[in-house]
C-alpha cells in the first residue's frame, strides 16, 4: 500500500505545478462530495492499492477485499 501511495504522489507531482507534492496529494485524497462520508479520493486510492497488490492468495488480501466489498463506492 505504501508503494502504491508513493507512486501516486510521484505521478501527481507533475500536476502539482510547483506546489508541495505531499500537500497536493493530501488535499486531493481528502476531497469529499458528501459531508460526513468517506472522502472520494481516499476510497479510490485504497481500492486501487488493493487492486495493485500482487499476492492474491494471502490472508491480508482476502480480508481487505472482504472489508472493501461491504462498502459501496
Amino acid at each position: 500500500m505504501l508503494a502504491h501511495i508513493l507512486s501516486q504522489i510521484q505521478k501527481w507531482n507533475k500536476e502539482a505545478k510547483g506546489k508541495d507534492p505531499i500537500e497536493f496529494f493530501i488535499k486531493r485524497i481528502l476531497k469529499t462530495s458528501v459531508a460526513g462520508s468517506i472522502p472520494d479520493g481516499l476510497d479510490r486510492i485504497l481500492r486501487e492499492g488493493v487492486r495493485s497488490f500482487p499476492y492474491y492468495q494471502t490472508t491480508i488480501m482476502q480480508q481487505l477485499v472482504a472489508n472493501l466489498s461491504h462498502t459501496k463506492v
